[in-house]
């Protein structure tokens, strides 16, 4: 192995200026999050840096599964279209897990499995628990691990040059897809989990925003998509704009026939075309009248805060929610900064 530095007297096993947490631990932390575990043949030291006057003693290195299984209450596997999932639920001890943090992913994350390296592993703050609520886990998020293994005929699966995600038939990896089918079969203990972690006055919470936007919900409905068209010129204006040819004389020469009613009253002929274009409603406003009691489809909505632990650590820290399009859900961080000064200004 080659640790090529940017001076030669450039000290490569320190840490790099990227990593801010345990950066004595670096080394450590990153095989532990890069290996899902090593062959029994092969044992992996490290010794953590400390400084040059204070080396640190070798310690082993046995992956992230090993660490998981310690920390996991339940665990099991889903079996997905093209994939299987192993799942672990870790326990509640957030403390004791969090001073684990600097040598190991020790908060909830999914990463996608070739042979026994971890590939597209997300930072929780950039995406991690994002994708974890991709795949149904609304709470508890924080204590969930999911590794993907993909079932895929070999030669389709490769791993970038950079070997940090996986390409299948070089494109990303299906993680919607996969998000979708493993929320349909959701783990018994994984949805009780949710349930535990969820707040118990969410089905209040969402009669009581129906029922304060009942007065604005005609502005929630949306006319259909009319394409806008081009303005019509008089035949005035196109006789005196354009030099006649011979088909315009043909044109001019052939009669129109007057406009006439079907047997249910409808005009049929030129002047119709007017009214409606493509199928679109008419212009004057009768669709939105006909389809005014149309139902709103407003999202589910679920508020977490760091309060009572439904939101982990770094999630929507500092946003004010995230929107699900895939489930229409609408989770809504309770902490944000602008919601406590609306609460705070309310009291006041």
């Amino acid at each position: 192995m080659v640790l090529l530095g940017r001076d030669e007297r450039d000290d490569t096993t320190r840490a790099p200026e990227s990593v801010t947490d345990a950066r004595q631990h670096w080394i450590t932390r990153y095989l532990n999050s890069r290996f899902r575990q090593f062959p029994d043949a092969v044992e992996v030291l490290v010794r953590d840096h400390y400084g040059r006057r204070q080396p640190g003693q070798l310690a082993h290195v046995d992956g992230e599964r090993a660490h998981v299984e310690r920390r996991a209450v339940c665990g099991g596997t889903v079996e997905l279209s093209d994939a299987i999932a192993c799942w672990w639920v870790l326990d509640d001890d957030h403390r004791a897990r969090r001073r684990e943090a600097g040598t190991w992913a020790s908060s909830g994350h999914a990463a996608a499995v070739l042979g026994d390296e971890l590939y597209d592993v997300l930072a929780q703050t950039r995406g991690g628990y994002g994708r974890l609520q991709d795949f149904g886990i609304r709470f508890g998020y924080g204590r969930v691990v999911i590794h993907l293994q993909p079932d895929i005929v070999p030669g389709r699966l490769q791993a970038n040059t950079a070997r940090t995600m996986l390409l299948l038939d070089h494109e990303p990896l299906p993680w919607t897809r996969w998000g979708e089918e493993f929320a349909a079969a959701m783990p018994d203990e994984i949805r009780r989990l949710q349930e535990h972690a969820a707040t118990t006055d969410g089905t209040p919470r969402q009669e009581a925003i129906r029922s304060r936007v009942a007065s604005i919900l005609p502005l929630y409905r949306l006319s259909r998509y009319r394409p806008s068209q081009p303005p019509r010129r008089s035949p005035a204006t196109s006789d005196r704009d354009d030099p006649p040819t011979k088909t315009t004389r043909t044109q001019r020469a052939a009669p129109t026939a007057p406009p006439t009613k079907d047997a249910d009253g409808i005009i049929t002929g030129d002047t119709a075309s007017s009214d409606t274009v493509d199928g679109a409603p008419p212009a004057d406003g009768r669709y939105r009248e006909n389809h005014a009691d149309a139902i709103v489809d407003l999202p589910d909505v679920a508020w977490i805060s760091a309060r009572d632990g439904t939101r982990a650590p770094g999630d929507l820290q500092d946003q004010a929610a995230r929107y699900h399009p895939a489930r229409h859900e609408l989770t809504i961080n309770a902490d944000f900064r602008a919601i406590d000064d609306l609460e705070e200004a309310r009291n006041n």
